[in-house]
């Protein structure tokens, strides 16, 4: 079931899977409210958003939900997470805080520790999370914050499991107009 006994506030899922090392399929969600004006019993406008994983240990026949991760000062979307060498699974968030957020669990997504800041820019636009074959880790978002201009798509890499992160390179045309603010390179899932 979508909805669950926290009001009724459907899970949102727009990020991809991992498959831990054990096995078990563990995928990103969060809840947000709506912004709706008009309350209807299919919106909910009142609530705390939270994120959080949905974990299959039988290839997606069945699913349960991990516990859940918020923050006071932002909300948590848009999750996108990968297992770390120590079996450790480090979640990144959308904010609006002009930083991605991270949450780490290491109970294979059962519980997540408290968010907190995590060293690359985020203008509240999505962005994407994988593991590279060689254990190294490669993030596609916009290299942005301030402003909060969906612009300067970049990837990154870390060779560290995210401790530190090296730009890879532009994934936007070099003509871009960095005054233009109708343009936007984002979404790069």
């Amino acid at each position: 079931s979508q909805r669950d006994a926290d009001r009724g506030i459907p899970k949102v899922i727009a990020n991809q899977p991992i498959i831990t090392s054990s096995g078990k399929w563990v995928l990103p969600w969060w809840q947000e409210v709506s912004g709706s004006a008009e309350p209807t019993e299919e919106c909910v406008t009142e609530g705390e958003g939270k994120a959080g994983v949905l974990i299959s240990s039988d290839k997606g026949h069945s699913w349960k939900s991990s516990k859940t991760v918020s923050h006071p000062l932002t909300w948590l979307i848009e999750g996108t997470l990968v297992e770390l060498q120590d079996k450790s699974l480090l979640q990144l968030f959308r904010t609006v805080q002009g930083t991605m957020y991270s949450s780490t669990s290491y109970d294979e997504g059962e519980s997540w520790s408290e968010a907190e800041e995590y060293p690359l820019p985020n203008p509240n636009s999505k962005f994407n999370l994988i593991k590279l074959d060689n254990g190294h880790l490669f993030i596609a978002y916009n290299h942005q914050s301030l402003d909060r201009r969906r612009i300067n798509l970049r990837a990154g890499v870390s060779r560290d499991e995210g401790k530190t992160w090296y730009n890879a390179g532009s994934l936007q045309p070099d003509y871009i107009d960095q005054d233009a603010h109708w343009q936007r390179w984002h979404y790069p899932t």
